[in-house]
């Protein structure tokens, strides 16, 4: 008995866990990073290859600074590689709510939780 009321206060704090991490995407706003390192770049290097099917990503020296807008490109040689036409570019967008950042595949809304420092776009 007491096995089933632990699994059940389990499975409540799990959902309210996953709930309250949806709405703080959900009001995540555009962000940039706050600065580019070599581990910052290794960290959205890792996760933009794996978005895009874990091909080689080379990241320019400004990443991220400027904008909250990263769009990929394969290349031609890529695409010959995996046996595909070449296709649009795929758009990422950076999201932060002041505590964490995101890396959003715009195409499909995918998200990925990213251990770096970014400030949300002021709207003017």
């Amino acid at each position: 008995m007491k096995v089933m009321a632990l699994i059940k206060l389990f499975s409540i704090v799990v959902m309210c866990l996953g709930c309250s991490s949806q709405s703080a995407v959900e009001e995540a706003k555009p962000a940039r990073l706050t600065e580019i390192t070599p581990k910052i770049r290794k960290e959205l290097q890792g996760v933009i290859s794996e978005a895009m099917g874990n091909i080689k990503i080379q990241l320019g020296p400004s990443v991220l600074t400027r904008s909250s807008i990263l769009v990929v490109e394969k290349s031609l040689r890529q695409m010959e590689i995996m046996g595909r036409e070449v296709g649009r570019p795929t758009r990422f967008q950076l999201l932060a709510d002041g505590k964490q950042c995101w890396l959003v595949k715009l195409s499909d809304q995918t998200r990925w939780d990213l251990n770096i420092a970014c400030q949300s776009l002021s709207v003017t």
